[in-house]
């Protein structure tokens, strides 16, 4: 069962991973531009004095990765499962091309 069904697999493989990218861009913005709580809350942060800056800021680093993380994690295993649902090739070579894909994907959208 290759062909048309085998192209539009990948094809969704690169959607997924451009979706992620946008996904990661909206949370990467959200907790770096100024006009949303985390960067606020930092700065608010700041006025009492360097211990609490530097808690505050820790805090809402470390909770500023769990979005792209999850997002990764779930486009990565999306792509595969794609990928290997077209079974081309031996093995997981389809799935692990399905990721690449998706990977491609994800870099389309970097500027």
């Amino acid at each position: 069962e290759t062909g048309k069904s085998s192209s539009f697999n990948f094809f969704l493989c690169g959607i997924v991973g451009m979706v992620c990218a946008y996904v990661i861009v909206l949370s990467t913005q959200y907790y770096t531009d100024y006009e949303y709580r985390p960067v606020q809350s930092i700065a608010e942060a700041s006025s009492t004095g360097h211990g609490t800056n530097i808690i505050v800021g820790v805090s809402v680093g470390m909770k500023a990765t769990f979005i792209p993380t999850i997002a990764v994690a779930i486009s990565v295993l999306l792509a595969y499962h794609l990928g290997e649902a077209t079974n081309i090739g031996d093995g997981h070579n389809a799935g692990l091309f399905g990721t690449a894909v998706a990977t491609m994907g994800m870099l389309s959208n970097a500027v």
